[in-house]
C-alpha cells in the first residue's frame, strides 16, 4: 500500500512540475515575443544609444612631425546611424591616451557652430547629445610639438593618440 501511495505521490509531483514548466514556458514565450515585436519596428526613431563617430577607430598615428609642427584632426559625434535616430538623452565625455614617444601637447576644440571653443580643460566634463532629432557635434583635436623641444632622441620616432568616448544614458 505504501508503495502505491509513494508512486501516486511521485506521479502527482511530476504532473505539478510539468504543469508549472508548461505555464512558465507559455508565459515566457508570450512575454518575449511581445517584447521582440515591439523592438522590430520600421520607425526611424529607436530606443537604443547611438554614438556614431566619424572615425570609428579613433586611434591616430602621429609620425613625420617636427618640432614646431601643428596638426589638426577633425571628427564628429552624431546620434544618427543610417536612418535611425537615438531616442534617449546621452551624456558623454572624452578620454585621451597619448603615447610617450614624442613630446606632444593636445588641445580639443568644439567647432559645432563654426566657432572654435577650446574645451581642453573641461575634456572630462560631460557633453549632451540630443535625442529624437538628428544632432551632430564637430570637434578638432590639435596636436602641437613645441619648437623648443627638439632633442635628437626624438628623431624618427612616432606615437599614437587614442580618443575614447564614454557615454551614459541620462534619466
Amino acid at each position: 500500500m505504501n508503495k502505491c501511495k509513494r508512486k501516486l505521490e511521485r506521479k502527482n509531483l511530476y504532473l505539478v512540475v510539468a504543469a508549472i514548466s508548461i505555464l512558465f514556458l507559455y508565459t515566457f514565450n508570450v512575454t518575449s515575443s511581445r517584447y521582440m515585436g515591439q523592438l522590430e519596428s520600421d520607425n526611424d526613431v529607436i530606443a537604443i544609444p547611438i554614438l556614431n563617430l566619424s572615425n570609428n577607430e579613433m586611434v591616430y598615428n602621429v609620425d613625420k612631425m617636427l618640432p614646431g609642427d601643428v596638426r589638426d584632426i577633425e571628427f564628429s559625434v552624431s546620434n544618427k546611424e543610417d536612418s535611425k535616430i537615438n531616442e534617449i538623452l546621452l551624456e558623454y565625455a572624452f578620454e585621451f591616451t597619448v603615447g610617450n614617444e614624442l613630446p606632444l601637447k593636445i588641445k580639443l576644440f568644439d567647432v559645432t557652430d563654426n566657432t572654435e571653443i577650446d574645451i581642453t580643460d573641461s575634456v572630462s566634463d560631460t557633453e549632451r547629445l540630443d535625442f529624437g532629432t538628428e544632432s551632430i557635434k564637430n570637434y578638432k583635436l590639435q596636436i602641437t610639438w613645441d619648437e623648443n623641444d627638439n632633442d635628437i632622441k626624438y628623431a624618427n620616432k612616432a606615437t599614437t593618440i587614442q580618443v575614447k568616448l564614454r557615454a551614459i544614458q541620462v534619466i
